[in-house]
């Protein structure tokens, strides 16, 4: 049995509230032995330990305490990293401590296992070590056998770093699930993710960003910038990525009006089943299978593929962005904005459709909420008008009064669905179509036309980039329906001279390569002259005067 949230609001997981009137509520339940079974499981995970204790009144008065401790049980085992002894709900410090230990133990018994038997048994124990702790091991299946890779595998599982980045996110995941399961997500209590959820990604926001701050880059030619203003500078600054999304939108609608293109915005929804809660009144939903937002996405992907795949065979040809936002319980839905030729949409929303409601279509509601289409109509307002609301209401709410998903202020809505997107690790935007916005990056970071001894075209193509003009810049690129192999110009990728930590050999992008002809060989245009190092920034005085920075660096990328 799930434990299932009271119709209060959920105690604070990070910093648990005071009253301790659930913990000692409990101890008129059971034997001796269950209040032991409880103790041990409430100091396992202590800043969760009067929600658990909360839940399981519940439970034991409603159906018995035998019924609870089966409940509990569930939510102990739920919540464990794997073996590492950790709960979900620990913190960061308690994440770095361990990690520093275990990569130390892992190299220490690998060592020795190798000295002992072969290298093969001593990464088979390896594997199993990182799968006992409910990690994967660094190592595609394929690659066993390739010494370089494994070694390179195991130089990861002996770093602490690695430790670190894989156990913080499957920390937050469990946490949130916890918390999405048993109804503490919703629009009647934190719509999104968990309030618990919210606070964790703004902690580790502004610990990033303190980090950024107290760091500055240094160039091979004396530039001095400091590492939070690049930051600043990049796409990870909200109003930009707003800007450029919109510039993009705004470009494919011009390039779809020349080709006598229409636009349709299509909705694609999950089964009820991946819905913790029903909508109306944020009670349990007795039909959910207890999957994650990460999970349901992974079915919206494979949805896609499907739909895509029978486009293809039909000859429909489309291209737009689509995005991924979270209901209000933090299950995803898609919208896409599509441009495509008015004779291929019926056939086009026919296949989508079917695709659509393939899984469960004959639900309750499955009809009218599965697969939605919208026709724009130019005489009521443009494509990317239509969709900008979308975009602004999952990055910075600029614009949203009201988010109209929950009926809360846009601001806090923007930030819930951020922290809902980095939580779950889902891409928010992409685009459906495959003009090159790395080149278009790339370009943009040179300022000055190109000497005459560059190809006109590369001159126009930088021109186009350099004044914001997306439509321009895809039509010089081959088109809005153009290949990528077929595209103008591609990222020109060279290997760095020294290694990584892992001791792998690794790419970085150098500029853009314009691909040749039957005329003219390939033209590679550096647009990254410059070398940069990380240091801990030596004093305020030294960045404020270097030359303003366009573009993110090399290293942030």
């Amino acid at each position: 049995m799930t434990l299932q949230a009271p119709n209060t609001a959920p105690a604070d997981a990070i910093s648990e509230e005071g009253n301790s009137l659930p913990l000692e509520a409990v101890e008129q339940y059971g034997t001796p032995q269950c209040a032991r079974f409880r103790k041990k499981i409430f100091r396992r995970h202590p800043s969760l330990s009067q929600t658990l204790a909360r839940e399981y009144l519940l439970i034991a008065e409603r159906v018995g305490y035998r019924t609870a401790n089966c409940a509990l049980r569930d939510a102990d085992l739920e919540l464990r990293l794997g073996n590492t002894g950790l709960s979900a709900a620990c913190g960061d410090e308690e994440i770095a401590e361990y990690a520093k230990a275990k990569s130390r133990n892992m190299e220490r018994d690998f060592t020795a296992i190798v000295q002992r038997t072969s290298l093969d048994i001593a990464l088979d124990w390896a594997i199993d070590a990182v799968t006992q702790a409910g990690l994967t091991f660094p190592l595609d299946g394929n690659h066993r056998g390739n010494r370089e890779k494994e070694l390179s595998a195991m130089a990861r599982v002996c770093a602490p770093e690695w430790w670190r980045r894989q156990l913080r996110p499957l920390a937050a995941r469990k946490l949130e699930h916890f918390y999405r399961s048993r109804g503490y997500v919703s629009r009647h209590k934190s719509p999104y993710i968990s309030r618990q959820g919210l606070a964790r990604h703004q902690s580790r926001s502004r610990r990033n960003r303190r980090t950024l701050a107290d760091l500055e880059v240094l160039s091979n030619e004396g530039d001095v910038l400091n590492l939070a203003e690049v930051a600043d500078a990049s796409v990870s600054n909200p109003e930009l990525r707003r800007n450029e999304l919109m510039t993009r939108l705004n470009g494919y609608e011009g390039i779809a009006q020349v080709m006598g293109f229409e636009g349709l915005f299509l909705t694609l929804t999950c089964p009820s089943k991946y819905h913790p809660v029903h909508s109306g009144t944020g009670r349990p939903n007795k039909r959910y299978n207890g999957t994650t937002p990460r999970e349901a996405q992974d079915y919206l992907n494979a949805v896609w593929a499907t739909i895509r795949a029978a486009w293809h065979r039909a000859g429909i040809r489309v291209f737009g962005f689509r995005i991924a936002e979270p209901h209000h319980d933090g299950t995803p839905h898609w919208h896409l904005l599509v441009f495509i030729n008015p004779d291929d949409a019926p056939l086009a929303w026919e296949i989508f459709r079917t695709k659509a409601l393939a899984e469960d279509g004959d639900e309750r509601g499955a009809q009218e909420r599965r697969a939605v289409l919208e026709r724009i109509d130019p005489n009521k307002g443009s494509a990317a008008g239509y969709i900008a609301k979308y975009i602004s209401k999952n990055i910075d709410a600029v614009g949203v009064g009201t988010d109209f998903e929950t009926g809360a202020p846009g601001a806090s809505g923007a930030q819930a669905a951020v922290a809902w997107a980095s939580t779950w690790g889902i891409r928010q935007f992409q685009p459906i179509g495959n003009t090159s916005v790395t080149v278009w990056r790339e370009l943009r970071r040179l300022r000055d036309a190109l000497p005459h001894c560059c190809p006109e075209k590369l001159e126009a193509i930088r021109a186009a980039a350099d004044a914001g003009d997306w439509a321009t810049f895809v039509e010089l690129m081959g088109g809005a329906l153009v290949s990528r192999d077929g595209q103008t110009l591609r990222a020109w990728m060279v290997t760095k001279e020294e290694e990584n930590a892992y001791a792998e050999t690794v790419e970085r992008i150098k500029g853009v390569v314009m691909r040749g002809t039957k005329l003219a060989a390939h033209f590679q245009l550096p647009t990254r002259t410059k070398t940069w190092s990380v240091r801990t920034m030596q004093s305020t005085e030294s960045w404020p005067n270097a030359p303003p920075h366009r573009g993110g660096l090399d290293l942030c990328q």
